[in-house]
């Protein structure tokens, strides 16, 4: 269990950093 939540933080801030990255490159070529 505490494995488990601790794994999460990981994927969440991978998928924020995508996010915030796709959200700047379109910003960037519009």
């Amino acid at each position: 269990f505490h494995r488990g939540l601790k794994r999460k933080p990981m994927a969440l801030i991978k998928k924020l950093r995508k996010a915030v990255i796709d959200l700047f490159l379109k910003f960037h070529f519009v």
